[in-house]
């Protein structure tokens, strides 16, 4: 699909430019030019909405039947509420019937579609049509207001309009064109920003559990907290740390200093299970070894390695808390190379829930990753980019 492209500086002054042509952006342009409003979508990458294309291992995990707003971190958990009410995923799937796109519902309501190229595709041809134009491959270098009209000045010149939407994403993946310019322009105009930091990434193994290195490539579905939040999803280990669902969600919930616990069996009563095996002659892990990976049994009772015929009951308490509530501090994560999001950003009490335009300087708005609103794995951060963006595209005057 070829792109309708914008003329490298211009002296027309726009009813909008959008800065990023990602998943926010695109809903957003799209929806603005369809009621009319002359738009301008700038992007440094030289592809439109590149994430979306790489998304779900290039499947496009693009929603979850579970949408809702106990699904996000953010520093005010009920700002995204009137933009997830307003456009749900029912919203979404018609969108993608209207393109004659199919998807399937894969485990806890994850939604993906049957290629992640098409849903891009979708976006960009829905941007073109309305009358949106896209420029690729130029870069922001800062916006400002002068008089009632932003400024933004790109290494192609510089650009006018009435209304600026900042929708450039984080800094995750920069390998996909993740970069901080949006938290750049936010701070230009004098707004807050919640510390960014990598998220939905690997944990980095802490050295109380520098010994799972051991297990690299082991995987198994555990049960996992940190707080008031908990999670049951498969858990793997890598050369390097905690991966896989598990470790996702705990590299999102994580907070400095505060403690994790992993249950590597849930439902299952060890202090039972081990008392039970008393009489058949067993250690330790060669009891856990009916319930648990080996290499894992072996691992947590490294130091017990006597028969549990004469294990003590404190004993016996000590090994079944190892496996059903095992405590560390979780610290560092992969970092951005490797994280799917980033948590973090622009502050919402610097927004208007119910439009995503600045308190602070009129005609300025923000949608998607650069909000400081964060989804879990599964669908609900590009879920987030499409109700944020096409909201900010309706309420544009």
């Amino acid at each position: 699909m070829k792109n309708r492209i914008a003329r490298k500086g211009s002296d027309r002054v726009l009813d909008l430019i959008v800065i990023g042509a990602g998943a926010a952006g695109l809903m957003a342009g799209s929806a603005a030019a369809e009621r009319g409003k002359s738009v301008l979508i700038l992007e440094h990458s030289s592809t439109p909405a590149r994430k979306v294309r790489a998304a779900g291992g290039g499947n496009c995990n693009f929603s979850n039947l579970n949408i809702s707003p106990e699904h996000y971190l953010s520093e005010n958990p009920r700002y995204c509420k009137s933009a997830l009410a307003q456009y749900g995923v029912n919203d979404f799937l018609t969108l993608m019937r209207g393109h004659g796109l199919k998807w399937e519902e894969r485990d806890s309501g994850k939604l993906f579609a049957f290629g992640a190229t098409y849903v891009a595709d979708m976006l960009v041809h829905g941007c073109v049509k309305a009358g949106a134009e896209i420029n690729t491959g130029i870069r922001v270098i800062k916006a400002a207001k002068e008089g009632n009209n932003f400024a933004v000045f790109t290494d192609s010149g510089m650009f006018e309009s009435r209304n600026l939407l900042v929708a450039v994403g984080g800094p995750s993946f920069p390998q996909l064109g993740g970069t901080f310019t949006g938290f750049d322009i936010a701070k230009g105009f004098g707004l807050e920003i919640v510390p960014p930091r990598p998220a939905l990434a690997g944990i980095l193994y802490p050295e109380t559990l520098s010994s799972f290195k051991e297990l690299s490539g082991i995987s198994l579905k555990v049960f996992i907290s940190t707080g008031k939040r908990s999670f049951t999803g498969d858990l793997l280990f890598t050369h390097t740390g905690l991966s896989g669902p598990a470790g996702f969600w705990l590299s999102l919930w994580m907070r400095n200093g505060q403690k994790a616990a992993v249950n590597f069996a849930p439902g299952e009563d060890i202090i039972k299970l081990l008392n039970a095996e008393r009489k058949a002659g067993r250690t330790f892990a060669s009891a856990l070894s009916f319930l648990l990976p080996k290499k894992l049994a072996c691992i947590l009772m490294r130091d017990m390695t006597h028969l549990l015929a004469n294990a003590t009951r404190e004993e016996v308490r000590t090994a079944a808390e190892r496996v059903s509530a095992l405590s560390f501090v979780p610290e560092k994560t992969e970092g951005y190379s490797k994280a799917e999001v980033t948590a973090g950003g622009v502050s919402t009490a610097e927004l208007n829930s119910s439009t995503m335009e600045s308190k602070k300087v009129k005609g300025l708005y923000f949608a998607g990753e650069v909000i400081d609103v964060t989804g879990e794995l599964g669908g609900y951060n590009l879920h987030w980019a499409w109700a944020s963006g096409i909201l900010a595209g309706k309420k544009i005057d």
